[in-house]
């Protein structure tokens, strides 16, 4: 039976555990020292009383004075697995008050108190939970590596960094808790949704846990997978004179020209056009394909190449030819040995937003994403092509999902409609 201290007469003695729940919440070793937050808990002289009864409810590392879960079996700290009790000396040190003053608020303790949301202390290192350890074990093996942008995410959600009201420990965080914080968040924000990037870092988390939400079920539990931009961007596109009018921009420029041209025709993510392997692409009774791998998604895609029937493809089949002619040692279609993505993205990026001034482009959305609008500009382009066959485009394009082609890439205006509406009475 784990025994505490309590104060009766000013004498330490030793009283029996509390039966209170230990590991229900959780706290990080920062939120005890003296300086943090006096004015959360009513000014200092509460604040430093509160620690010290919290204190009476964790043990402490023999070696380097952590202060433990009472349920831990070794240090988060040093990783090594000697406790003892804390006394009113070590807790004056650790919390840097006078003995007198401990002793005082442990004799003020009362007999039934318990701790109402710090119940333990939070390791010192969250990666070296287990939850987080197998978390981002899984991501490595899965090679979706944008998925570690989570981490400091979901660490900060656990520590009460995002929300003072909420902290838990990694290892007990599930479907219930996330619920907890959604519901206080945005209570306390007076917000209807919570941010993205803590939906995506708590579902992400529970997958690897196997509590995996549902495609499309996000939205019952507050956390849905959309953006927080979703669907405001089908609109960008350009007209067929407008894609002229950039070519005869880039026309000094055969690098940017063949990006800006073989992005459309591809409707590539940034670094899959980069990231083209020249080995890759084959060229078969007229038609160009070329096997990709989505930065996204991580999956193999077949972008094509028409040859014949439409000029700006044409014209691209055969900057594609020559562009590979004339770098012969190349692995990757834009990249020489040694060349970092980084380096080459700003130098598109720039003359990309170069063009778009010139031809009088004024949506914010060409200049804060100017390689990702390629792919905007590609549906539009293939979805004329193909009479706004959504399917079809999807498969060329690398949507897994049509209704985010029609959401996002795609919007379908007014006069297509009517036009189609047209069709109908004339049939």
């Amino acid at each position: 039976m784990t025994e505490r201290f309590s104060l009766s007469n000013g004498l330490p003695k030793p009283t029996q555990a509390s039966n209170s729940p230990i590991g229900t919440e959780a706290t990080s070793i920062a939120s005890l020292q003296p300086e943090s937050a006096a004015q959360d808990l009513g000014g200092r002289p509460r604040l430093e009383r509160e620690k010290v009864w919290q204190l009476s409810y964790q043990k402490r590392c023999w070696y380097c004075g952590t202060p433990c879960d009472m349920e831990a079996e070794k240090c988060p700290k040093c990783q090594k697995g000697r406790f003892e009790q804390w006394t009113p000396t070590e807790i004056a040190k650790f919390l840097k008050i006078g003995r007198a003053s401990v002793y005082r608020f442990l004799a003020e303790k009362p007999k039934d108190y318990k701790p109402e949301a710090l119940q333990f202390i939070l390791p010192t290192d969250l990666e070296s939970c287990e939850s987080i350890q197998n978390w981002k074990r899984g991501i490595q093996l899965s090679g979706h590596l944008s998925a570690f942008k989570n981490l400091p995410v979901f660490k900060k959600i656990c520590q009460g960094v995002i929300l003072q009201g909420f902290k838990c420990h990694p290892d007990k965080f599930d479907l219930e808790k996330m619920q907890q914080f959604v519901s206080a968040y945005l209570e306390e924000k007076k917000v209807k949704k919570l941010p993205r990037q803590f939906r995506m870092a708590m579902r992400s988390f529970l997958a690897s846990r196997g509590m995996a939400i549902p495609r499309g079920a996000g939205s019952q539990y507050g956390v849905s997978g959309e953006k927080d931009s979703y669907g405001e961007y089908g609109h960008i596109k350009l007209s067929d004179d407008q894609i002229d009018q950039m070519r005869d921009y880039l026309s000094d420029n055969p690098e940017a020209l063949f990006f800006f041209d073989y992005g459309i025709e591809t409707c590539a993510r940034a670094q899959t056009i980069v990231n083209t392997e020249i080995s890759k692409i084959e060229k078969t009774n007229g038609l160009i394909q070329i096997r990709v791998l989505e930065s996204k998604t991580q999956k193999q895609w077949t972008k094509y190449l028409l040859t014949t029937k439409y000029s700006h493809a044409k014209d691209t089949a055969q900057e594609l030819e020559a562009y590979t002619k004339g770098h012969p040692q190349r692995r990757l279609l834009f990249l020489d040995e040694g060349q970092t993505y980084r380096e080459f993205e700003q130098k598109i990026c720039k003359k990309l937003k170069e063009a778009y001034e010139a031809i009088g482009l004024t949506d914010p959305y060409f200049y804060k994403k100017p390689i990702h609008s390629l792919r905007h500009i590609g549906a539009h382009l293939w979805l004329r092509r193909t009479n706004w066959d959504y399917v079809l485009v999807a498969k060329i394009g690398g949507w897994e999902d049509v209704q985010t082609l029609i959401d996002c890439y795609g919007e379908m205006t007014a006069d297509v409609v009517l036009q189609k509406i047209t069709e109908l009475e004339k049939a």
